[in-house]
């Protein structure tokens, strides 16, 4: 996963998700979907900000601050892919049951993905070693 973002295919493959996530968003009607998608969208837009900010200017900065940045951008990535596939998934679990899915279970699934997400890029990217934490958590 980690040198699949380290490469610029990550620019190609967030547009074509950030596409699809405005195409879904505007053939859905329902509000719970819409709301998790916009947020989804959100991390994407920050994703390509981050990104571009950093394949223009990165060499001007630090080395701390290229790597900051460079944190930033994946995680955007990793925390708008999630959030996409979870709204989806959670959508397509409504539309099976016709029961409301309540939003603890969206946050609880979201929460516990990000940080499995974020533990291999901030262990990579900043040594930063934090197995103790989970472990104990």
């Amino acid at each position: 996963m980690l040198p699949f973002l380290q490469s610029n295919v990550t620019l190609v493959a967030g547009a074509v998700v950030a596409l699809a996530i405005i195409g879904l968003r505007a053939a859905t009607t329902e509000k719970t979907l819409r709301r998790d998608l916009r947020g989804a969208l959100t991390y994407f837009f920050l994703f390509f900000a981050l990104r571009v900010a950093d394949l223009i200017a990165g060499h001007l900065l630090s080395p701390g601050g290229h790597k900051a940045i460079t944190v930033a951008w994946m995680l955007m990535f990793a925390f708008g892919a999630i959030r996409f596939f979870v709204s989806v998934g959670l959508w397509v679990l409504r539309l099976r049951s016709s029961v409301p899915t309540p939003k603890i279970l969206r946050d609880v699934v979201d929460f516990s993905l990000y940080a499995l997400a974020a533990i291999p890029i901030l262990k990579t990217q900043l040594s930063i070693d934090l197995t103790s934490l989970v472990a104990t958590s």
